[in-house]
């Protein structure tokens, strides 16, 4: 039998099986990308198990360091309007990826600090991950500290499906960074269409590209116009778009999915008023209604 979120850890530690290993356990896409040759060693398979090893040791270490309390104020960042861990909006299989490798705040610099309710100035505080290699720098071993390395310098973006083999992986392009990606993956390129927007992270290692962190609600192409007016709002402002670009902006493209992913959940109806119908009109209603305390 499976634990439930707040249940105890199977592992012993006392913990619930939510702040313990099941950061491990929530995998974007399960294992079972292309089945490797008799003798080959899969390079997904391998990669996906040093993810799940790893998460449970940074959730510890996070727990250890900065205390239960931790997970709360990245969730306060993460999405203002829902500040519970039990929600299903939380997307664990977003937010914990992000949690780990992408969440940056001062509270990390220096737990002493925080504890004593000052923080340092710091132009970029490390994330959990780059703590934890600080840290444990002696008790990570080369294949670990590449992954986190790897991770942690990759952002989020928008990524659109090009070509999908179901069961086996995708073709992805970067929509802001204009990157092509071929991704092993399972779930998601049965899930996801061609043409569908997944907001997501690629991490690209020897042998092989996978995903690490992914919005559970694919979005539709239609979406790809928002994300195409932020990538216009970036280039007028900064030039061009890099990696260091979209980690600065890494909330306006989560507020962006969140945004997108709000209305398909929760469609507005449509008024008698043939007016109400219009595109432009259901768009401003769109954007500007986000429901609070939902329950998909």
């Amino acid at each position: 039998m499976l634990a439930e979120r707040n249940d105890p850890c199977p592992c012993g530690s006392g913990r619930k099986y939510k702040k313990c290993c099941m950061p491990g356990a929530v995998d974007p896409m399960p294992a079972g990308g292309r089945m490797p040759a008799s003798g080959e060693a899969d390079p997904y398979a391998t990669l996906r198990d040093i993810e799940t090893l790893l998460a449970a040791r940074l959730v510890r270490f996070a727990d250890g360091r900065f205390g239960e309390d931790i997970y709360l104020d990245a969730l306060v960042e993460f999405d203002p309007e829902d500040e519970r861990l039990e929600s299903e909006e939380t997307e664990p299989q977003l937010f914990f990826p992000w949690f780990l490798y992408g969440w940056r705040d001062p509270l990390l610099a220096a737990p002493a600090a925080r504890r004593a309710g000052s923080l340092p100035r710091r132009a970029a505080p490390p994330t959990i991950a780059e703590a934890f290699l600080t840290a444990r720098r002696h008790q990570v071993d080369a294949a670990d500290r590449d992954f986190i390395e790897r991770t942690c310098a990759q952002p989020f973006s928008f990524h659109e499906v090009i070509h999908r083999e179901p069961g086996k992986g995708l073709w992805l392009r970067d929509v802001l960074l204009d990157v092509e990606h071929d991704v092993t993956e399972l779930s998601a390129s049965i899930s996801a269409g061609k043409g569908d927007i997944l907001f997501t992270r690629v991490v690209s290692f020897d042998g092989c590209a996978l995903l690490v962190g992914l919005g559970a609600t694919p979005l539709p192409p239609i979406e790809k116009l928002q994300v195409l007016a932020l990538g216009k709002e970036l280039r007028s402002s900064h030039g061009a778009i890099s990696a260091d670009l979209l980690h600065a902006r890494a909330s306006d493209l989560r507020d962006l999915y969140i945004d997108a992913r709000t209305r398909l959940w929760y469609p507005l109806p449509l008024d008698d008023n043939p007016e109400e119908r219009s595109p432009s009109s259901l768009h401003e209603r769109c954007t500007t209604s986000r429901p609070s305390g939902r329950t998909p």
